[in-house]
């Protein structure tokens, strides 16, 4: 499974795979499972993965595929419910500038949570301009 292929959905816990797109929403199958489940876009908002930045110190983005890959080197990764502070270093550790305004702890949770269930499926996550040269 590619990296470009994941999505996030709003009030559903997890991440999923696209299988294919409706007029009026999306077929995906969560990641692990083999079920297809359509998802109404009347009351669900899509996100892809490869289309998330994180917010830095200069104004500019970072993709997520990048933080992602930098959480993988990581010797230790705190579990999502570690305290503010400790998530916060962490992340420092791992986008030096990142913006502690924008990017909050509900994020980074989020994200970790995430690069821990895209290492368990082996989703190979790729940059976008790396899907661009092929």
């Amino acid at each position: 499974m590619q990296f470009k292929d994941v999505i996030s959905i709003t009030g559903k816990g997890g991440l999923f795979q696209l299988i294919s797109a409706r007029q009026d929403g999306l077929i995906v199958t969560p990641l692990g499972e083999n079920k297809r489940t359509f998802i109404s876009s009347r009351k669900h908002m899509f996100t892809p993965l490869e289309n998330i930045g994180i917010y830095l110190d200069s104004g500019e983005t970072i993709e997520l595929a990048e933080v992602l890959l930098h959480i993988a080197d990581q010797p230790s990764i705190p579990h999502p419910n570690a305290s503010t502070e400790e998530l916060r270093k962490f992340f420092r550790q791992v986008v030096e500038d990142y913006d502690e305004e924008r990017v909050y702890p509900s994020d980074i949770k989020k994200i970790i949570k995430w690069q821990s269930i895209l290492a368990d499926h082996k989703v190979e996550i790729k940059p976008y301009d790396a899907d661009e040269e092929e």
